[in-house]
């Protein structure tokens, strides 16, 4: 078993680094220190420890909180501006998350990988 020392090590190094796979976070701790665990061994050690397996959020490449909100007052005032029967078209070349995919792993239980996490939408 792992001692305190390598525990928080190990829980430090989980946090920091997305591994995609309880067979991948063995293998870390093998190499690191010799110890071997089986499957359900480490997926044990990983509850007890608050990690979960889970996908990342994720976030637009290119986000701009500001650029964002611009758009949004940009908007407001041209639906404003517009007459009743008189569409307000939307044209988008590329889906921002096409051919994004992301990946599931162990981290902590509660959080997320990424600091900020983007809204499911802005209403406009």
């Amino acid at each position: 078993h792992l001692s305190e020392e390598q525990t928080a090590e190990l829980i430090t190094y989980l946090t920091n680094n997305l591994l995609p796979t309880t067979q991948a976070i063995i293998e870390q701790v093998a190499d690191g220190w010799g110890i071997r665990y089986t499957i359900p061994g480490m997926t044990q050690w990983l509850h007890r420890n608050g990690f979960s397996y889970r996908k990342p959020v994720g976030i637009p490449h290119k986000f701009s909180a500001e650029a964002q909100r611009a758009f949004v007052e940009t908007y407001n005032e041209l639906k404003q501006k517009a007459c009743d029967d008189e569409p307000i078209l939307f044209i988008d070349a590329v889906h921002p998350t096409q051919g994004t995919k992301l990946a599931y792993g162990w981290m902590p239980a509660g959080k997320n990988l990424s600091q900020w996490k983007p809204p499911a939408a802005v209403p406009l």
